[in-house]
């Protein structure tokens, strides 16, 4: 009699194992999360630019001796932008992005220019690249039109891509030509850069810089 007892409590025991098993994979099977369609749809743009090589862009720095202004006016690889609506309320998302080379700098003087390029890192990282990200409307299209937004825009920089949110202007020609503006300040810190300082102290550049872009684009 006690066998018995011992082989049913046993089975008892097995059967409670086996069928929380059951449930626990029955839970799991619906806690599973469902394939959740892409909000955004990259066969159809909005709009789509391209980009000019008659583009530029301006990094304005200080020093204690006045200000600085460097120059980048060589938009060697021409590039495209294109807006896409996503199911989110009236946000866009960009996909496109341009990229200069930190030797086409120039801040027309020769000490500040080869300082800007040492600071960048130039040798380690020649390029620099700007990429939009996103915007948070569309922006007018028709001819003649000026709009602006706010965006968010990735720049890489010695080696260290951040993304921030820039406001930006478009600015629509009768002739289907866009322009698109946009300027913010940094840190040098940001990209990990350290201010430079030469003469014993004498020259100090400040820690903060403005970078100003214009984009001259074309509809396509």
């Amino acid at each position: 009699m006690a066998k018995l007892t011992y082989f049913s409590a046993v089975q008892n025991i097995g059967a409670h194992i086996f069928l929380g098993w059951m449930l626990l994979c029955e839970v799991s099977a619906v806690a599973q999360p469902h394939p959740v369609a892409p909000p955004v749809n990259y066969r159809q743009p909005v709009v789509s630019w391209l980009v000019e090589k008659d583009s530029r862009l301006v990094i304005n720095g200080k020093s204690n001796f006045g200000g600085i202004a460097c120059h980048n006016e060589h938009f060697q690889k021409a590039d495209t932008i294109s807006l896409y609506r996503t199911a989110v309320g009236d946000s866009i998302v960009c996909r496109g992005r341009f990229y200069l080379q930190v030797v086409d700098f120039s801040c027309h003087n020769f000490f500040y220019t080869y300082n800007l390029r040492k600071t960048l890192k130039m040798d380690q990282h020649p390029q620099m690249t700007v990429r939009l990200v996103q915007l948070d409307r569309l922006p007018p299209l028709q001819a003649g039109a000026y709009g602006r937004a706010n965006s968010l825009v990735e720049i890489c920089l010695a080696g260290v891509c951040r993304t921030f949110e820039v406001p930006v202007e478009f600015i629509q020609n009768a002739d289907g030509h866009c322009w698109l503006k946009g300027a913010r300040m940094f840190r040098l810190q940001d990209f990990h850069l350290e201010s430079p300082v030469k003469f014993a102290g004498l020259i100090r550049v400040k820690n903060e810089f403005v970078v100003q872009f214009q984009l001259s684009m074309t509809r396509i």
